[in-house]
């Protein structure tokens, strides 16, 4: 993939002394009291204690138990290891350039392929270094290394002789091989090597005419490409396509004309790029971009952010694996705050191709505020799972006192979501060497500030090391790797979150809670863990639909001691002030502060997730009332359908007065089902009057509450400027219709719902038949008829049936006859008599408002029923022609898949079904499949079969019945074995 370009090597070449802005960084000579104020003398790392500090005292950051979480890295038997001479330049304090021949480089930046732990990358101030992780991650050898001064790399023209003064560099893997870009600074231009493991390193290409600034290199569908920050521009490289020595320019990212900062990050195929254009004195207020760039055509790169228009620097895009919001923004503003940002959404570029304003930050940093010519952010990963972001620096290196460098764990930022985490006015961050101690720093230095785990190793305090100035820094592995500028140093953590752990278990009644019930949790500590009681910290994370406010207890990531308990919390959600907890999840975590920090970082959380719901009942839908118009005497059928919390109460009103045994309740307290409230009301009762009263107009509808003595008048409107009644009068066809309200109330104790419609009730007249004296009947064959007798404003039918057999009284309308009397609501009646021939009937309609004021009669005539029987149960012939073999009334062969017409002949046609079992295995019982005639000629009917597709023959008996009003005959098949083959496919008769 990559040309493999052989470079000349030149001789050594002596040093130059060559004013530069290097120069500019060197610190003045000094003299006496080298070993105490930091100056001449040779690196080592944070010891645990100092002479200064008092028992039980250490600078390395302890957890809760006392482990050690951060320390410098160390041997088999725990003792740090000494940094060696060739990562150790602390003790040069001379004017002279540094040099690999006099073992004095300068550690510029660190670099690791992304899920490689075996190499580490370095840039140092005269060329590039590649150490080997893999036997020793916290001793490493230097596998390969490349130096301007030794003649490894091309002229740079703008700088004569002197090739020195990398600044930063990239690295990414391209097959087996690795390929790195070094970024070079006043005029040196920038490079591209290959490194082919263990420790082959040969240069690729080489521009010497732009100022880099920085440089980042991605794989891209399977192709290497390199974006590298100039004084002209973010350029993109093609390095597979650069042949030798050459780097092919693929063009230009937008509209940035300088860049001092970049970064790369890839997301589901695509490619973005953070820019910062900060300035080298502080003084121009510069934005921070965002691009999606194609970098096979970054020309058409499209710009998705503008702003923060301040002096912003140590841009890096991010993902956090795994999180709730998974892409994050951070840059340092104005010199003195590190802000995160959620850019997620920005990302997914929602909208018309930007993203607007990316809102308040999630996470806030403030740093020490002093003069830094510039400023990184770092992110890596370390082998516990936790994201980390660095903080350095460039600066005169003649720092004193307490932490100017930062090491930010940024984890939590993947367990709180956007919403959450701007509610909380930000995520707090555990700075990981916060956990030491400090100890005074007094004379012979001049600072008096106290000294910590970072502060220790600055130049001006009592114990600091020489020309140290905090630049790179990045996990691999469980180790931390420093560019310290006189140094490269290694920081291992020791106690990760693995050695401690805290489980949630949820004792509340179910996975599913209402909001007025309480959910109890318990948290139990593992591992290493020793929690104090009254170090509990609990968050519960919400979520609902859109627009949701919710309210609970505690509030979300509150480790206040009113929401602290030993091991247990109990969870409740409680309506008011218009917010609602319910139709959503929780998700409850548990740690002990003793164990890890806030949010949990340095221990194992666990959460256990619930649904939260309204404690409502609600009427679902609308009521039905079955329509909106009745009369008089009509029942209503009122219906409606219930859900939510139980128990619950539930009562029907007309008019706001309860019904009469409409009520009821349902007990159950766990998530109803629809649950079904229904109720008939005989409107019966109801009667309708007109009023003249002063105060009312004429029409006004009152009705009455009792239908016994003098009526008391409840008022349909709501009408208090009445005096007395004139007159009250009540007769049909002198009553308006009424409206009336139905309303069915229902409630939990909690949460009540109601739902009305209105009904009208219409005055009911005098019954009458539709069609007078001459209710519907006919003679039938059989014992039962059925008799109608359709009618108006009628309630009720009374029917008196002659019946000798079964009657046991006198009929009103012949004395010498025996009737059976009867009762119903509705027009029709079904009789059956046990003999046959003439019965007369009598029936009289009525209402509620009228008695039996119409009367009709009519007679029936009833036929004995007559049992049928089969006379012939066949094939059509010619269908047994087309399809099958033999004679019509012996066996056949029939072919399978076929339409075959069977005919049944009948002696009589009193028929009510049939029945048929065509695939009935032998001549024992049958299983009958009804089926309707296909035709009628007289007493045949005709029925068409298929017999299905099969792999081998079958023997069938096929069978068929027949059922009339008062028996059933059975005939199996009319042939002389009651037989069929059924041939299988493709098979023909023989």
């Amino acid at each position: 993939m990559i040309d493999r370009h052989s470079f000349r090597r030149r001789s050594p070449r002596a040093a130059v002394l060559a004013m530069s802005s290097f120069f500019l960084l060197l610190p003045p000579t000094v003299f006496g009291g080298e070993e105490e104020c930091g100056v001449g003398r040779l690196g080592r790392p944070v010891p645990q204690t100092r002479a200064e500090m008092g028992p039980n005292e250490y600078l390395w950051p302890r957890n809760g138990a006392g482990a050690f979480t951060f320390r410098p890295a160390s041997n088999g038997s725990g003792e740090p290891y000494s940094i060696p001479g060739n990562r150790d330049s602390t003790s040069y304090i001379t004017q002279t350039i540094p040099g690999n021949q006099s073992g004095h480089e300068l550690f510029m930046d660190v670099a690791q392929v992304e899920g490689n732990d075996d190499w580490l990358f370095v840039a140092y101030n005269a060329g590039l270094q590649v150490w080997d992780l893999r036997s020793d991650p916290a001793n490493p050898s230097r596998a390969a290394f490349r130096d301007g001064w030794l003649g490894h790399f091309d002229e740079f023209p703008a700088a004569g002789e002197v090739d020195t003064y990398v600044e930063a560099l990239g690295v990414v893997q391209s097959g087996g091989d690795y390929l790195i870009g070094l970024a070079g600074r006043s005029g040196h231009g920038f490079s591209f090597w290959e490194f082919t493991p263990p420790s082959t390193l040969t240069q690729h290409c080489q521009v010497s005419t732009h100022v880099a600034r920085q440089v980042e290199l991605i794989e891209h569908n399977n192709r290497a490409y390199a974006f590298v920050s100039t004084s002209d521009g973010l350029f993109v490289y093609d390095l597979d396509s650069s042949q030798g020595g050459t780097c092919v320019l693929e063009g230009t990212v937008g509209t940035m004309s300088d860049g001092n900062y970049v970064s790369v990050l890839q997301k589901d195929g695509d490619v973005f790029v953070a820019a910062a254009d900060g300035s080298l004195l502080g003084s121009d207020p510069l934005a921070v971009e965002i691009w999606e760039v194609d970098p096979e055509n970054p020309g058409s790169a499209r710009q998705l952010f503008d702003g923060f228009n301040t002096n912003s620097r140590g841009v890096a895009l991010f993902e956090i694996p795994g999180a709730v919001s998974r892409y994050f923004l951070g840059f340092i503003e104005s010199s003195n705050t590190i802000k995160f940002y959620d850019v997620e959404a920005c990302l997914e570029h929602v909208g018309p191709g930007t993203c607007g304003s990316l809102g308040s930050p999630v996470a806030t940093q403030s740093v020490q505020s002093i003069g830094k010519l510039y400023e990184f952010l770092d992110v890596s990963s370390s082998s516990d799972g936790r994201t980390w972001g660095y903080y350095g620096f460039m600066t005169s290196p003649g720092l004193f006192g307490s932490k100017f460098e930062y090491l930010l764990d940024l984890t939590p930022l993947a367990s709180t979501s956007l919403q959450e985490a701007q509610s909380m006015g930000g995520v707090t961050l555990d700075e990981i060497t916060d956990g030491g101690d400090t100890y005074p720093n007094s004379s012979p230095c001049s600072n008096t500030a106290p000294i910590d785990y970072w502060g220790d190793y600055y130049p001006l305090s009592r114990h600091g090391l020489n020309f140290l100035t905090p630049r790179h820094g990045i996990f691999i592995g469980s180790y931390f790797y420093r560019a310290a500028y006189s140094m490269l140093d290694i920081h291992e953590i020791t106690n990760t979150p693995a050695v401690s752990s805290v489980t949630t278990s949820f004792n509340g009644p179910g996975s599913t809670i209402w909001m007025d019930e309480t959910a109890s949790y318990t948290a139990t500590p593992g591992g290493s863990c020793s929690p104090v009681a009254g170090d509990w910290c609990w968050v519960v994370e919400t979520a609902g639909g859109a627009g949701d406010v919710w309210s609970h207890s505690p509030d979300l990531g509150d480790c206040s001691a009113s929401y602290s308990n030993p091991e247990s919390f109990d969870y409740s959600c409680s309506p008011g002030g218009g917010a609602r907890c319910g139709n959503g999840t929780a998700m409850v975590t548990a740690w002990n502060t003793n164990c890890g920090s806030f949010p949990p970082t340095n221990t194992q959380s666990n959460s256990v997730t619930i649904t939260i719901k309204d404690p409502t009942v609600e009427i679902e839908g609308s009521l039905d009332t079955g329509g909106t118009l009745y009369q008089q005497c009509q029942v209503v059928s009122m219906d409606a359908s219930v859900g939510g919390r139980g128990p619950i109460t539930w009562e029907w009103l007309v008019d706001g007065e309860p019904l009469d045994g409409c009520s009821g309740s349902v007990s159950t307290t766990t998530d109803l089902a629809p649950t079904d409230l229904s109720c008939l009301w005989d409107t019966s009762g109801v009667q309708l009057v007109n009023i003249f009263a002063d105060g009312f107009e004429t029409g006004d509808a009152v009705r009455w509450s009792s239908s016994v003595g003098l009526p008391t008048l409840k008022m349909a409107g709501n009408h208090s400027n009445h005096r007395a009644f004139r007159a009250l009068s009540f007769g049909k066809g002198e009553s308006p219709s009424l409206d009336l309200d139905v309303e069915l109330v229902v409630s939990n104790g909690s949460v009540l719902d109601s739902e009305m419609v209105t009904i009208t009730i219409e005055e009911i007249g005098q019954p009458s038949f539709v069609t007078p004296g001459d209710p519907t009947s006919a003679s039938v064959i059989g014992n039962s008829a059925t008799i109608m007798a359709p009618a108006n404003d009628t309630s009720a039918w009374s029917w008196e049936i002659e019946d000798p057999d079964l009657g046991d009284a006198p009929c009103s309308f012949d004395g010498a006859a025996s009737c059976v009397t009867t009762e119903t609501f509705t027009d029709t009646l079904v009789y059956a008599w046990v003999t046959d021939g003439d019965h007369r009937y009598k029936v009289s309609i009525s209402n509620c408002q009228f008695g039996g004021s119409e009367m009709a009669t009519g007679s029936v005539t009833v036929s004995a029923a007559v049992d049928p029987v089969i006379t012939t149960f066949r094939f059509n012939p010619a269908t047994a022609t087309e399809f099958c073999c033999g004679s019509p009334f012996a066996g056949f062969e029939c072919q399978s898949g076929v339409a075959i017409e069977f005919q049944v002949s009948m002696l009589e046609e009193a028929v009510y079904g049939f029945g048929f079992d065509w695939e009935r295995t032998s001549q024992g019982s049958a299983t009958y499949q009804s089926q309707s005639p296909d035709g009628n000629t007289l007493a045949t009917y005709s029925f068409t079969h298929t017999f299905s597709n099969s792999g081998s023959e079958r023997t069938v008996y096929p069978v068929v019945q027949v059922t009339s009003g008062l028996s059933n005959d059975t005939d199996d098949f009319y042939t002389s074995d009651g037989a069929i083959t059924i041939l299988a496919n493709g098979q023909t008769c023989n």
